[in-house]
């Protein structure tokens, strides 16, 4: 069934120590029952792989592809960053349909380089209508760690 499929995929995440927060390229679904695409599409979903290949086999087992490429690293970061702005929005006061100025800034290469990379996904996921990586001084500011750096979220209302 999905939901085994889905809990066996959870299980191998945490045998391997991998968040599910972070995305992984694929999963092979070893299935005695064919498995329509939408199905296939909710257990990639939860399991938070870009794509699912499924195999006829006499019994239910899930193997990760648990390579975690530098894009994955990084859209795993930035989904870590857009839950700490989410949070920061909530601490702010904010609606979570309020439009926001959002800027974000890290002494750490590494989140730079994700943010660089995810900039549309953080802003769009955010609601950022305007989005700077330099200090701007809004009227919300949180320090947040994200894979173990220091980020500084500033935000206010639009």
């Amino acid at each position: 069934s999905v939901r085994q499929a889905v809990n066996d995929g959870l299980a191998e995440r945490a045998k391997a120590g991998i968040k599910v927060r972070q995305p992984l390229a694929s999963a092979v679904i070893n299935s005695p029952n064919s498995i329509s695409k939408e199905l296939e599409q909710i257990i990639a979903e939860e399991l938070n792989i870009k794509f699912a290949v499924v195999k006829k086999a006499d019994e239910l087992s899930v193997s990760l592809d648990t390579n975690i490429t530098q894009t994955l690293k990084n859209e795993g970061i930035a989904r870590d960053i857009i839950r700490n702005i989410q949070q920061a929005r909530k601490d702010a006061g904010l609606q979570i349909e309020n439009r926001i100025k959002l800027s974000l800034f890290s002494p750490s290469g590494g989140l730079n380089m994700a943010i660089n990379e995810f900039t549309n996904l953080i802003s769009k996921e955010t609601l950022s209508v305007e989005f700077y990586a330099t200090p701007k001084a809004y009227g919300y500011t949180k320090t947040a760690i994200v894979d173990g750096q220091e980020l500084i979220i500033e935000l206010e209302a639009k």
